[in-house]
């Protein structure tokens, strides 16, 4: 649909330099304007443009129309062309599409866009049929794009409409992976004041939390299940998480010391997080955390609560590398010089012990990364506290200014002693040529007056 049906002059000179602009110019007016959708004005393009574009018929136009258009007849005549022409690339292009999710120009959004099926109306049979051969590609790119509608992932993840059926389990669990990369999960309501749409976007959380209450206990939901519910916002409704959390045990699980959760264990951390939150400082003590029998509650705390020097080694001593690993999420512990040290020191005691044989420095590489990172973020946690001094000989350290000022000082002094030493040592020397000058006088006058 056009959003300017008189199509004034401007809109109407753009189109002429754009149909008549070289691929390059076109390419680069595209990644301009997608760069900032939502700034999009009524000047700068419209739908009789971007039909005139697709009637080059330019294989290299179609993808970046398909990557960057605004408008939904543009996307649905590529999206149909890819499927026609069993052009798998073509198709990719307009899955990422994200031009026409932010942009609001009307009321299409992908997946829907694609068939030109306006957010609220019922999905049509070509979409069914479409999603019912769903390539792998598809399906990560489609649920990885942020702008995917919130109402029909909603649904989707509701089993409702029997597109979920549609997929085998193969590709559920890349759906789950790929909406765990998707920052739509994991970002907060920006939109203007409006209730319901606030509750629309929060509802999305909900639904997702509760695949934990409706997915088969079996092992393959394990670690996609566990990795989405630790991205996702906690936010849940009528969600027992002891209860849950308990679905997710198994009888075949082993206490010990090993270096990662399992799929289960992945999913019982990220269910209590709201039970570790709720009792924190409250009705329980650390420590009464950090002794729970189950290692994925003792995981959760560890990011969880304010963890101290003396509970990090035991933490070390109890669970290895699982301690490691989320003890290094704690920014409390990143924030804090001394329980930031006995961490460090317990990453090198890890890969001293633990890895020694293969000579590896996993947990010294991921501390050094961590650090480099947190103290771009947060770089007055790290002022004045370069932990690598310690490890430097003494003509290795960096020179503070106090140290500075001392070492000039210590320079001039030096400088002023060697001065003193070599005029005393002149002085001399002229004393005793003075006197052989003298001499030397004294015996020519006494030849000359013989």
């Amino acid at each position: 649909m056009s959003i300017n049906s008189s199509r004034n002059t401007l809109v109407f000179i753009k189109e002429i330099e754009l149909v008549n602009g070289s691929n390059d110019f076109i390419y680069d007016y595209y990644l301009k304007l997608s760069s900032n959708p939502s700034g999009f004005y009524v000047a700068d393009l419209d739908s009789h443009t971007e039909l005139k574009l697709l009637e080059k018929n330019d294989k290299f136009l179609d993808v970046v129309l398909a990557q960057y258009c605004f408008f939904s007849e543009t996307i649905t005549y590529l999206f149909k062309k890819s499927i026609a022409d069993d052009n798998l690339a073509l198709r990719l292009a307009c899955l990422s599409n994200m031009s026409i999710g932010k942009s609001g120009l009307g009321f299409f959004c992908l997946p829907k866009a694609l068939f030109n099926i306006e957010i609220n109306n019922s999905i049509s049979d070509d979409f069914r049929s479409w999603f019912s051969t769903i390539t792998t590609g598809e399906i990560y790119t489609l649920f990885k794009n942020e702008t995917i509608d919130g109402e029909f992932l909603t649904e989707f993840l509701q089993f409702e409409g029997g597109l979920w059926d549609a997929l085998d389990d193969d590709k559920k669990v890349l759906v789950l992976i790929s909406l765990a990369d998707n920052t739509k999960v994991c970002k907060n309501y920006d939109g203007p004041m409006d209730g319901y749409a606030e509750y629309l976007h929060s509802n999305l959380f909900s639904v997702i939390w509760d695949l934990a209450k409706k997915l088969p206990v079996e092992k393959k939901w394990g670690f996609p299940l566990g990795y989405l519910l630790d991205k996702t916002n906690d936010f849940r409704r009528k969600f027992n998480s002891l209860e849950v959390a308990k679905r997710w045990s198994s009888v075949d699980e082993i206490e010990k010391k090993k270096q990662d959760l399992n799929g289960f264990e992945s999913i019982r951390f990220a269910i209590y997080k709201d039970v570790i939150k709720d009792l924190f400082g409250e009705k329980l003590k650390n420590k009464s955390h950090y002794a729970n029998e189950d290692v994925a509650y003792r995981a959760c705390a560890y990011v969880q609560t304010d963890i101290k020097e003396d509970d990090i080694k035991e933490a070390y001593k109890k669970d290895g590398l699982v301690a490691i690993e989320y003890i290094m999420r704690n920014l409390r512990v990143w924030k804090n010089e001394k329980t930031r040290n006995v961490l460090k020191q317990i990453c090198r005691d890890a890969d001293s012990t633990s890895f020694s044989f293969f000579n590896h420095l996993d947990c010294a590489n991921m501390f050094k990364w961590k650090r480099e990172r947190l103290v771009k973020q947060y770089p007055s946690w790290f002022e004045d506290k370069d932990e690598s001094v310690e490890e430097l000989d003494e003509d290795e350290k960096p020179l503070s200014l106090g140290r500075s000022r001392e070492l000039i000082q210590e320079f001039k002094d030096d400088i002023s002693n060697s001065m003193l030493i070599c005029l005393n040592y002149f002085e001399k020397q002229i004393m005793t040529i003075r006197w052989i000058f003298y001499g030397v006088l004294a015996l020519l006058f006494i030849l000359l007056f013989r």
